[in-house]
Order: C-alpha cells, then sequence, then structure tokens
C-alpha cells in the first residue's frame, strides 16, 4: 500500500480492512517518495544486480518507520562450487554474495532486526511445480520454454547440491 491511499484494484477484506497495492516495475527506474510503503517484497529479479547497496538504501528511503523489507534471494555457499554451478552464475550474469554479506550489506545500509532464512527446499518445490505446468502449456514457444527448463532444472540441481541457497531476508526501518 502505497501512501495510504487506495490504490486501483485495492479491496477491503470481511474484516473492512483494506488489501494492499502490488507494483511491479524495474526497480532501477522507479522514484517513489520518502517513507511510502509499509513493506517491499523482491524476489525472482536481485540477483542480477551488481551492487545492492544503492537498492537496498532506496528501499529504505522508500519505507515507512518501522516498514518491513522481504528479500528473496540465491546466495553463494561457503564451499567451492561445483563447475556446473558456477557456469550457471556466469552464462546467466547472476550477481551472488554469501548470506554472511547479505547480512552485513542490510546491516550496513540501516536496516533493523535483521534475520534471514534458509527457503531453499520450499524453493525447490516452487521451481519444480512451475517445471511441471511450464512442460503442460502450449501459451510459450518451445524455445523459450527450453531456456526456462535449462534454467530451472540448473537451478534445482545447485540448490540441492548446496552449491547454492534461496534465502529469504527480513529487516526493517527503525522509527
Amino acid at each position: 500500500r502505497k501512501g495510504g491511499e487506495k490504490g486501483s484494484g485495492e479491496k477491503e477484506d470481511e474484516l473492512g480492512l483494506r488489501k494492499g497495492q502490488m507494483y511491479i516495475a524495474d526497480v532501477k527506474q522507479c522514484s517513489f517518495s520518502n517513507h511510502c510503503f509499509d513493506v517491499i517484497y523482491v524476489r525472482e529479479t536481485i540477483e542480477y544486480l551488481g551492487d545492492k547497496t544503492i537498492l537496498m538504501t532506496k528501499f529504505l528511503q522508500w519505507l515507512k518507520p518501522c516498514g518491513q523489507l522481504l528479500v528473496g534471494d540465491y546466495c553463494l555457499s561457503e564451499t567451492t562450487l561445483s563447475y556446473p554451478t558456477a557456469a550457471l552464475i556466469q552464462n546467466e550474469g547472476l550477481q551472488l554474495v554469501s548470506v554472511d554479506s547479505y547480512m552485513n550489506l542490510l546491516e550496513k545500509t540501516g536496516y533493523t532486526n535483521i534475520r534471514s532464512e534458509d527457503y531453499s527446499a520450499k524453493h525447490i518445490e516452487y521451481l519444480k511445480e512451475n517445471l511441471s505446468r511450464l512442460c503442460s502449456t502450449e501459451e510459450i514457444t518451445d524455445d523459450v520454454k527450453m531456456k526456462f527448463i535449462t534454467l530451472w532444472e540448473s537451478l534445482i540441481s545447485a540448490l540441492e547440491k548446496k552449491d547454492l541457497t534461496w534465502m529469504v531476508f527480513i529487516g526493517f526501518r527503525s522509527i
């Protein structure tokens, strides 16, 4: 929900509470006023961004006092990567860091009450479900389908081998 305003498509639930509005946009191009969001939820794209410091600083500015940031992102394990995972990271242009580096980044940019949770097992299930749906759809071309199949199978393998983890990071803006 932005600025306490009722957004388009926003409805009240059975308790009379407003449901939030979702924005899907290129965050590098977005400009919002400070302190306008209760929650910022980011996933499925942030792994492609190099310098996450600028982005995390923007998010912190956009959050209302006590606002919450939730980030889902792939992280590097502390062990040496297998060749297929290293190739995946390079070929896809993924910009990954370790869990500790992510935690330090959030702390340095000003978030409080930071925690991380490993959701790798749930993310593997999610990717497998999407693979199943993708294989049965006729709405996209075979070449696009194959690109996603190859990517998701590689990510599943990297997660299962523990080369990568899929983490959820939660942090808050202080009062």
